[in-house]
């Protein structure tokens, strides 16, 4: 391998390799049948009931993957708790929720669409957290990309950004 690339190494985009990989349970099947702006409004309605569960199934499979190893503390390996976008997670939290108080979709508006498996929406939210450190508590606007991942999977949430 080298230090090859995953695409260089297996001939196939980490996408394409974990869309075959991906077997939905029922949860994640009924997320697949909904347009991007509804697995929006189900990450933030998961997000403020604090359901871990539906909110990871709102978040695409490579996001995932990289938040695995990503702001870790030296002596682990990888990360036990996925942190969700935007739940405003400390280090060393016992749960992705331990920060949040409560999450608010108040819009999602397309604003680009850079190809078909692709879409933008400008989000307004209100959320409030317990500590103000990374993320203010109140009203914020956040750009949501969101890609489509598979048929099994629908619609899922990369990132967001400004």
């Amino acid at each position: 391998m080298k230090g090859n690339s995953f695409e260089k190494v297996t001939g196939r985009t980490l996408d394409d390799w974990l869309a075959g990989m991906i077997k939905a349970d029922i949860t994640e099947e009924g997320l697949s049948k909904l347009e991007p702006e509804q697995v929006i409004g189900e990450y933030f309605t998961a997000m403020d009931n604090k359901d871990a569960k539906t909110a990871k199934y709102c978040i695409s499979k490579k996001t995932l993957l990289g938040n695995l190893t990503s702001n870790m503390r030296n002596e682990e390996l990888f990360n036990e708790r996925i942190g969700l976008p935007l739940a405003g997670v400390e280090i060393g939290a016992k749960s992705s929720f331990d920060n949040l108080k409560s999450a608010k979709l108040l819009k999602a508006e397309l604003i680009d669409e850079p190809d078909k498996n692709t879409k933008i929406f400008s989000v307004t939210v209100d959320l409030q957290y317990n500590n103000e450190r990374t993320i203010s508590s109140g009203q914020q606007d956040w750009d949501c990309h969101i890609v489509y991942e598979s048929p099994q999977t629908g619609w899922k949430i990369e990132g967001f950004g400004h």
